[in-house]
């Protein structure tokens, strides 16, 4: 997806919000100990792919503090700030 794309941070923030939550395998609110996520092995099978998010979020990031810079409606501007955090 294009950075310029307006869905961008959206989508973005829901992966961000899957890719980083954790399931348990047995249910005890007390016991973290066996969770498991995508994390733990999506860096095993597909770095590439990794890279490429990386690289993609460091554009997105360099966009929104442009287009940040660019216009004076101080509304536009936070949206643009935070989308580059």
């Amino acid at each position: 997806m294009d950075v310029k794309h307006a869905l961008y941070p959206i989508i973005n923030q829901k992966f961000s919000e899957l890719y980083l939550s954790r399931v348990p395998t047995h249910y005890n609110e007390h016991s973290f100990q066996q969770t498991h996520g995508v994390t733990d092995k999506f860096y095993d099978f597909n770095v590439s792919l990794m890279k490429k998010l990386k690289n993609n979020l460091e554009a997105a990031e360099k966009f929104y503090e442009s287009e940040a810079t660019k216009h004076r409606d101080d509304g536009f501007v936070f949206y643009c700030r935070s989308c580059a955090k």
